[in-house]
């Protein structure tokens, strides 16, 4: 494998700071000395339990029953799906924005004959206007939306959505996974029957960690779903009902420290890359070829701070175009590859992103400009 000199794909895997690592071998060590003993059982307990409380913080304290820890977003999706099942006589909503963890069901649905429709929009009123008009004109028994997308940062208006399908009562799924630990997040706005994110993004947590959070108002789902470990560890009063038997400690205790940061670090964290991107866009603007090869999102609606992506125009594959930066500069992007779309590269950084990062970012994009 050949290490790259400047990574700026977080949106899609952000590494685990050196603290939160520290934290995970700590807490493995500790554990391997009790194990499954009184004393073991009872701290892994009671790290699930502080596990769900700072899940909750994170998401403005909806309450902390709604919430199960998961080995991943994409997990977490499934299990919603299954939950929120409709029929084929019903219609789904959901946007053009969806990462493929929620197009692969949505397909599958499709291809069983429910009716799928994805909204396009470039504002948010003309989107939200678009949900609304949907749902008074058709059966719609599903809405499922990113808060955040995945594919250009913007913030879809996901609380005039909630309270569309309040209104209407029907169940809304949203996918929080750029959202989370990179905007502020309350649920009691959004009002999404279920809400998923996971660990590894804008939380800086390790892989294999996720949450979902589950409304009171979903009814029949311990029954359904229900954990052998829930009772044991709390009972409804601390969540838990949707974990699937014995987690990872260490990633658990990983992901109950990055939480913490980030609910302590939100506000600085945000402004910090609001900075970085207005610089990366900047700097960008005024290089050679841009005009003529990048372009923008029509979208013209708010972004979070942390993503920034550019289209190329058709006859240059934007995965062979990442491939060469690295190649040529040993720079990382996110490119769509097909199915994706659009045809286009993305580029997401840390709030610690360095300043010589960011050069080696302009310097390998003016060079890779300059041979197409």
């Amino acid at each position: 494998m050949v290490p790259f000199k400047a990574y700026f794909n977080y949106a899609g895997l952000a590494p685990t700071t050196e603290r939160i690592k520290q934290q995970m071998c700590r807490a493995q060590q500790e554990f391997d000395r009790v194990l499954f003993s009184e004393a073991g059982v009872e701290g892994y307990f009671q790290l699930l339990r502080d596990c769900r409380e700072a899940a909750d913080k994170m998401l403005g304290e909806p309450g902390i029953s709604g919430i199960s820890l998961m080995p991943n977003a994409s997990f977490a999706l499934s299990i919603a799906f299954r939950i929120l099942q409709t029929v084929p006589e019903k219609v789904i909503l959901t946007s053009d924005q969806e990462h493929p963890a929620v197009e692969a069901p949505l397909g599958l649905l499709s291809r069983r004959g429910l009716d799928v429709r994805k909204i396009s929009a470039e504002t948010s009123s003309e989107f939200a206007e678009r949900v609304e008009a949907m749902v008074k004109r058709s059966a719609v028994g599903l809405i499922v939306l990113s808060h955040v997308s995945y594919k250009d940062g913007r913030i879809l208006p996901v609380e005039r959505v909630g309270e569309i399908a309040s209104r209407a009562r029907i169940p809304y799924l949203v996918d929080g996974s750029q959202a989370v630990g990179h905007i502020t997040v309350d649920i009691r706005s959004i009002q999404p029957s279920i809400y998923v994110f996971s660990g590894h993004k804008w939380l800086f947590g390790p892989m294999g960690t996720g949450v979902l959070w589950v409304a009171s108002s979903i009814a029949g789902v311990n029954e359904e779903f229900g954990s052998s470990w829930a009772a044991r560890s709390g009972g409804e009063a601390s969540g838990g009902k949707l974990e699937a038997g014995t987690m990872n400690l260490a990633l658990i205790s990983g992901l109950l420290e990055a939480m913490r940061e980030a609910t302590k670090q939100l506000e600085q964290r945000f402004h910090t890359l609001t900075r970085l991107r207005v610089e990366i866009d900047r700097r960008l603007s005024v290089l050679p070829f841009v005009s003529r090869v990048l372009s923008r999102s029509a979208w013209t609606g708010p972004y979070a701070p942390g993503i920034l992506t550019y289209c190329l125009p058709d006859h240059i594959p934007s995965w062979h175009f990442a491939e060469s930066l690295f190649n040529r500069s040993h720079v990382v992007v996110k490119p769509f590859k097909p199915p994706e779309r659009p045809n286009a590269i993305r580029i997401s950084f840390a709030p610690w992103t360095s300043s010589d990062e960011t050069e080696s970012l302009i310097q390998a994009l003016a060079a890779e400009l300059g041979h197409v």
